[in-house]
């Protein structure tokens, strides 16, 4: 992944040349231009020890996009709104609980939770309220909330008025590729709503759905928006 980033990098800055294939179409014969990154393009049979390239290519400085068929149920933003969305659905998850109060969503650190189960003695919004001030606090009373609404309201609603309440398009762009969260979270609540159309009407369903495709390593096709500053 290092020797492949560093090569990248030297035909961007060693001026590499490549046809240009607009100036040779219009003038009959071959022109050249300096090379940039957006005329390399790498494949990859499978997906493979891609994070080791995209890790190289982050600490490199190199722009990239990522095209094709990828495992996205299995992404970290998936993960963590899942998460969030399992912990509004069962009260009780525990596990889903803790990642949700330290995924971006809720942003509680580790301390923040020591801090609460000390004073607390338990990490639950079905407790009776406590006149207790803090990010814990604030987060649990946001679940409750939303446990209590996932009767009423369909789940593509739910979810699509969860990721704008919390702000994560907001806190995405401390990423260097937002845009890349965007799509997933948006794609997550467009299978909200076709399978709304197909028929479910529970958050249990279509969280049940959504660990399906991820066991199953269901690959999805991610299509990325036109980028005129990439």
């Amino acid at each position: 992944a290092k020797a492949i980033a560093a090569q990248m990098t030297d035909i961007v800055n060693q001026e590499w040349q490549v046809l240009d294939t607009q100036k040779t179409a219009m003038t009959g014969a071959e022109h050249y231009r300096q090379a940039t990154y957006s005329d390399i393009c790498v494949l990859m049979p499978t997906r493979t020890g891609l994070d080791h390239l995209e890790l190289a290519m982050d600490r490199t400085g190199i722009p990239y996009r990522l095209e094709g068929a990828s495992l996205v149920f299995a992404t970290q933003e998936i993960k963590d709104l899942t998460n969030c969305l399992r912990s509004i659905d069962d009260s009780s998850d525990q596990v889903a609980l803790v990642a949700a109060l330290r995924s971006p969503a809720f942003s509680c650190s580790d301390l923040d939770l020591l801090r609460f189960v000390n004073a607390r003695g338990k990490l639950s919004y079905q407790e009776e309220s406590i006149d207790e001030e803090g990010p814990v606090s604030e987060s649990l009373d946001v679940l409750q909330k939303y446990h209590a609404d996932r009767l009423w309201i369909s789940v593509p609603f739910l979810i699509d008025r969860f990721i704008r309440d919390r702000m994560l398009m907001e806190s995405a762009l401390g990423n260097q590729r937002y845009r890349q969260q965007w799509r997933r979270y948006r794609f997550l609540v467009e299978q909200a709503r076709a399978f709304e159309q197909a028929g479910g009407n529970s958050l249990s369903r279509f969280l049940d759905w959504v660990d399906q495709q991820t066991q199953e390593g269901v690959r999805v096709t991610e299509i990325p928006v036109p980028e005129t500053d990439v």
